[in-house]
């Protein structure tokens, strides 16, 4: 199955797959494809048994949220082993996500995109520095020339083992635009966490986007309602998408929706994500 050379400078509609899914996936025909890594896959092994049969796919790496022991991982940790261990984390994505580019199969040097920790019960001040200072541990490391990094804005509340936990660093727009020019890094910018984070503080949703829009490489996209409400259909929230989608029509970029659910019954409820992005993207042609 071959796809046809894609046009520069435009939109791209992805999907977020797994090493056992992606297969499955692939029958949406995305032009993107996003790896979303557990801990298990850092070891590289199953790269050798990739099978991807067209050449015209970008590729996004993203690195573990959760250990296997179901900790979340934590660069900005307090405790200090716990951040130590999320950094190896973070790095072997690096490392692994150059040996998927190595594959042959991809188009483009991977986009790598990290959350960038600080999710607490308590509402906490962790300084900017901390997450500046792990970061460049994380980038002495790597060859900057094969990745994009990217950092992902957090929501206000975030959810964890079916409970709220706080959000306690990079959401405000002052504070990822600081961090951002600081490492010289790029956004991945999740449009339901931007959502929720401006209803919480009634902050303008459009003006926090356009705010971003010079620092993004990658969208997550799904819809939002209230302070909490995560990862909803496409158009069954509260986000104006072909508003704002129109701010990126022009960059060259991957969106990939991010819907609660999304892999089950054979990624059905990414089929119709995609299909409501793709309309929404033909529009704005």
């Amino acid at each position: 199955m071959k796809y046809p050379a894609r046009q520069a400078n435009r939109m791209k509609i992805g999907v977020k797959v797994s090493r056992s899914d992606y297969r499955q996936m692939l029958e949406l025909r995305p032009e993107a494809i996003e790896f979303s890594l557990e801990e298990k896959d850092l070891n590289g092994d199953w790269v050798a048994d990739l099978d991807l049969d067209f050449l015209f796919l970008d590729l996004v790496v993203h690195a573990p949220v959760l250990f296997e022991n179901g900790v979340l991982v934590d660069i900005v940790a307090e405790d200090r082993e716990l951040r130590k261990r999320s950094l190896s984390a973070v790095s072997k994505t690096f490392a692994l996500a150059d040996v998927l580019y190595e594959s042959g199969y991809f188009r483009n040097i991977p986009v790598v995109v990290v959350h960038p920790g600080g999710i607490a019960k308590q509402a906490i001040e962790i300084p900017r520095k901390r997450l500046i200072e792990s970061m460049e541990k994380v980038l002495s490391g790597i060859d900057s020339t094969r990745c994009i990094c990217t950092l992902e804005n957090m929501p206000q509340f975030y959810w964890y083992k079916a409970a709220l936990y706080n959000a306690n660093i990079f959401k405000a727009g002052e504070e990822i635009t600081e961090v951002l020019k600081h490492l010289r890094l790029k956004l991945c910018l999740d449009l339901c966490h931007a959502k929720l984070y401006c209803n919480y503080n009634k902050l303008d949703f459009s003006g926090y986007i356009r705010s971003m829009a010079p620092y993004t490489r990658h969208i997550h996209a799904s819809d939002a309602r209230g302070v909490s409400g995560e990862g909803l259909q496409i158009g069954e929230g509260e986000i104006d998408f072909k508003s704002t989608l129109t701010i990126f029509k022009h960059k060259d970029l991957a969106i990939v929706p991010e819907i609660k659910d999304g892999h089950e019954n054979r990624g059905e409820k990414f089929k119709i994500a995609i299909e409501r992005l793709r309309a929404i993207a033909a529009e704005l042609t």
